[in-house]
């Protein structure tokens, strides 16, 4: 997970395991839905971000994608204004 390291004005602790409802480009179209932070610090505001998201074809099968969430994405993660829905947003688009 660890790798692409950015500068956050949320500590990892804060992200990780938390909600986001998100909405990413994509290669070919958006990707929009809601995942969970997996977050990493290195020291003081320098951490690694990624949105997992947990897809699931029956009680059998289960894919995990992981998004690196890059630099310009992390200034974009705000606390969710409707917190039923994620505890934080982050659409870069």
């Amino acid at each position: 997970m660890s790798g692409s390291w950015v500068i956050s004005r949320f500590p990892a602790a804060d992200l990780h395991g938390q909600t986001v409802e998100f909405r990413l480009p994509g290669e070919h179209h958006a990707v929009h839905g809601i995942g969970t932070f997996k977050a990493q610090a290195l020291s003081g505001r320098r951490v690694s971000i990624w949105i997992r998201l947990q897809l699931s074809s029956g009680w059998e099968r289960r894919e995990e994608i992981l998004f690196r969430v890059p630099q310009d994405g992390c200034g974009r993660i705000e606390i969710h204004p409707d917190q039923s829905v994620a505890s934080y947003q982050l659409f870069a688009l």
